[in-house]
């Protein structure tokens, strides 16, 4: 079996969910400005970026993700590749069913 990742890299530019946290980093400590490290900060909604949905995210009694199996994440795919559409834009926007 041949296996894909798929993760999409975390950014500043990454759509959110609509009325969802969007991922945001920032440098809280820079060497450059004097300080001793390099440290930075993120904030983000568990739904940002690449993830897997448990069912509670659907239904209130549903089970909770680390209580998930991971083999129910895994099998056939279709891998569809939207790098070249979204490139022309430097506006977030979630994928419809028009770009697909």
């Amino acid at each position: 079996m041949k296996l894909w990742d798929v993760s999409r890299t975390l950014s500043n530019d990454l759509a959110e969910w609509p009325g969802d946290v969007p991922f945001h980093f920032k440098l809280t400590k820079e060497i450059s400005k004097g300080d001793s490290v390099n440290l930075g900060a993120i904030s983000m909604s568990v739904h940002d970026g690449t993830h897997a949905d448990a069912r509670f995210h659907f239904e209130t009694d549903g089970e909770t993700i680390e209580k998930a199996a991971l083999e129910i994440y895994m099998g056939r795919a279709a891998v569809v590749d939207l790098a070249e559409a979204f490139s022309r834009s430097s506006e977030k926007h979630l994928i419809t069913t028009e770009d697909l």
